[in-house]
């Protein structure tokens, strides 16, 4: 269930069949990744990575800090997204780790998730 309210927060919706879970927490980046794995039995092959970072951050670095949290090889990442550095705001730079969305294309599991949040919500708003 905490999965299924972390991807009704941080999921793509509005998808065409894809999967898509994005954040900069690792905690719940490995939530939703164990989900993944552990209830919904997806072929880890198949799981694609996106990173987000800043330019200046290490992308070797946070590749291999994705991959290690997730039990992913590197090649499970597709081309980075690179934004140019922004100023750092009164609590310091965020995304320390870049944001990473965790892509999975099955229409069926897209559609399964949105159905269980829909049943979670439904009871919730009883």
């Amino acid at each position: 269930m905490v999965a299924i309210m972390l991807y009704w927060a941080e999921g793509y919706k509005a998808g065409k069949g894809t999967v898509d879970f994005a954040n900069s927490d690792p905690d719940m980046v490995v939530i939703f990744g164990k989900f993944l794995s552990e209830i919904c039995r997806v072929d880890k092959e198949r799981i694609r990575l996106h990173l987000y970072a800043y330019e200046g951050q290490n992308i070797k670095n946070l590749k291999k800090f994705w991959a290690n949290m997730l039990g992913l090889s590197k090649q499970a990442f597709v081309k980075p997204y690179i934004k140019k550095a922004a100023t750092p705001g009164p609590r310091g730079p965020r995304m320390l780790h870049g944001l990473v969305h965790v892509r999975y294309s099955d229409k069926k599991l897209f559609e399964q998730i949105i159905r269980w949040i829909d049943e979670y919500r439904g009871e919730m708003l009883r």
